[in-house]
């Protein structure tokens, strides 16, 4: 019982079991490393954008413009302050206009009781 096809050798099956074997290895550490790089690249661009979006809300807030002049708070005093009546209200007052670069410092300190 001749065949054309002869069985390879023991050592031939072998070197072609190694040879697929390290073709296996070589593309699972291929497919490891792109899926290393892709979830470094995931948190770096992550993290820009965190801190892109804090910065972008520290520049709005700091821009914001506090107008020195203009109507105050109905309840407020003339340098802005609401006077506490009791635990549950406040003093009525009329709304005034306030220019704060007018505004002097009380002569002395408040004291509290």
């Amino acid at each position: 019982m001749s065949t054309n096809n002869p069985r390879p050798t023991k050592a031939r099956r072998n070197a072609s079991a190694r040879e697929k074997a390290a073709q296996l290895r070589a593309s699972q550490e291929a497919a490891q490393k792109r899926k290393s790089l892709f979830v470094k690249l995931g948190v770096l661009v992550a993290v820009i954008i965190v801190i892109a979006l804090v910065v972008t809300l520290i520049v709005r807030n700091n821009n914001a413009k506090i107008e020195d002049s203009g109507a105050t708070p109905q309840g407020a005093t003339a340098a802005g302050g609401i006077v506490v009546t009791s635990a549950d209200s406040v003093a009525e007052k009329t709304t005034d206009r306030v220019d704060v670069t007018k505004l002097t410092a009380p002569e002395e300190p408040l004291v509290r009781s």
